[in-house]
């Protein structure tokens, strides 16, 4: 039996997420300019997201050994490390960058086919026939 997916078709996903990423920004701009929320706030915020986020990828380098993996991780756990003991956004855009570059360096882990992932072959079947 198959994975259950969820597909949109009336719209292109893409684009969705577009708009809840601006109006994500936008509220978030909105909020820190108009005093009702502390800028530190929202970089401690995004120190923790991008914590998890290190510690995802650690926890994938656990299970897969990609070298990519393990570096992307050091990349945002120290931004985010190095962005609270700073007090100060700017780590975080560093790392930011320096993961992008890691990226275009090509040490971005290779996609998963989910059809290739789901259908394992079994290597007895073929090798009795």
């Amino acid at each position: 039996m198959r994975g259950c997916r969820i597909e949109f078709s009336h719209f292109k996903t893409q684009s969705f997420m577009k708009w809840i990423i601006g109006a994500l920004v936008l509220g978030v701009f909105a909020a820190v300019n108009s005093g009702r929320v502390p800028l530190n706030w929202v970089v401690y915020s995004f120190s923790v997201l991008y914590l998890c986020w290190g510690l995802a990828l650690l926890f994938a380098y656990s299970q897969n050994k990609i070298i990519g993996q393990l570096l992307l991780a050091c990349t945002y756990i120290l931004g985010a490390i190095v962005c609270v003991y700073f007090h100060h956004w700017w780590p975080l855009l560093v790392s930011f960058a320096l993961a992008w570059g890691l990226r275009l360096l090509g040490f971005d882990p290779p996609a998963v086919n989910p059809d290739l992932a789901s259908n394992p072959i079994d290597e007895k079947s073929s090798i009795d026939k």
